[in-house]
């Protein structure tokens, strides 16, 4: 052992990897990634396993985009959903706006209610017509003028840049509005505000309590409704349906409603849709309205959301011509 010790540096090294070898190749016999590989496989839910390719094989694409927003004077950010044949085909394709919540972002649309994988599935199906879906960024600002002017930056910025960019129908027929909670009001107000814009609506557990928010409302801390910091309900009153009904019927330009909520709503959002439906139809225009179980989560949008879809662009839905140059 003492020569050993006193043995060259090299020579040392060498007698160490010798006594090493032996153990390493016995190592390298047993490897270690083929005995695990097979349990692991069988442990996958076979549905799972056989679901997951054909889902990949006809996903539609979901990205984000970013552009300068003249109205806002500064970046504005959307998510945007492509059905799977755009890329491969001439056709022009029906778009539906879907806002989003009060403390939600525009992923959420994706992330808690799963639109990609619903207007996939629903399109495959034949359930929805291929379609654009596109979720804007909007904060908290009910999607209304205020602080920025959100509502003239979506009809003045946003959908012109969709239309430019994208082969959408770019017209009235082709073009519709939906969103949940916070974006249930927005997109009444931008239906009833613009019926020249859009053809159709679908409010999903819609903020639009009448004649005031409840105490436990975001509107009521959302700076747009408020005067001197604080909550204005003349102001939110002056914004809400029952100031706008009249001005929409003397437009002349019926629009397609349904709206749902949940009878279990702690903010109340199934009365209000029910007071909304009851005005709308004193003015004899046709309306769906759905009450169904459930709360004001994630859970009860990602239920009612296929119906929603369908409703808007389902495959009987007169939608105008999708034929076109390839922009």
């Amino acid at each position: 052992m003492r020569r050993l010790c006193r043995a060259p540096g090299a020579i040392a090294a060498a007698l160490v990897l010798l006594c090493l070898a032996a153990p390493l190749a016995s190592l390298r016999a047993a490897p270690l990634e083929a005995p695990l590989a097979a349990p692991l496989a069988a442990s996958l839910p076979a549905p799972l396993a056989a679901s997951r390719p054909a889902a990949l094989a006809h996903a539609g694409t979901l990205s984000e985009n970013t552009f300068h927003a003249m109205v806002l004077q500064r970046p504005w950010t959307y998510e945007i959903y492509l059905p799977r044949d755009y890329a491969q085909s001439d056709r022009r394709y029906p778009v539906i706006y879907l806002l989003h919540g009060y403390n939600d972002v525009p992923m959420s649309w994706a992330d808690k209610a799963g639109v990609q994988h619903t207007a996939d599935q629903m399109i495959d199906r034949g359930q929805l017509q291929p379609c654009i879906l596109v979720m804007p960024s909007a904060g908290r600002s009910w999607y209304i003028d205020g602080p920025e002017k959100m509502e003239t930056a979506f009809i003045e910025d946003l959908i012109p840049q969709i239309d430019r960019n994208f082969r959408t129908v770019a017209a009235r027929a082709g073009r519709m509005v939906a969103g949940l909670s916070m974006g249930g009001y927005g997109a009444m107000r931008l239906g009833l505000r613009h019926p020249d814009m859009f053809s159709a609506m679908a409010l999903m557990s819609p903020a639009i309590y009448t004649p005031d928010p409840p105490f436990i409302s975001g509107a009521r801390v959302a700076p747009v409704f408020q005067t001197d910091g604080v909550f204005d309900p003349a102001r939110w009153r002056a914004m809400n349906y029952p100031n706008l009904l009249d001005g929409f019927a003397r437009a002349d330009q019926p629009l397609r409603l349904q709206i749902s909520a949940g009878l279990q709503d702690v903010y109340g959002t199934d009365a209000a849709a029910k007071y909304f439906y009851d005005a709308w139809r004193a003015h004899g225009w046709p309306a769906e309205l759905k009450l169904r179980p459930g709360a004001h989560d994630f859970k009860l949008w990602r239920e009612i959301l296929p119906d929603a879809l369908r409703f808007l662009v389902g495959p009987d839905t007169a939608v105008a011509a999708n034929r076109g140059q390839r922009r």
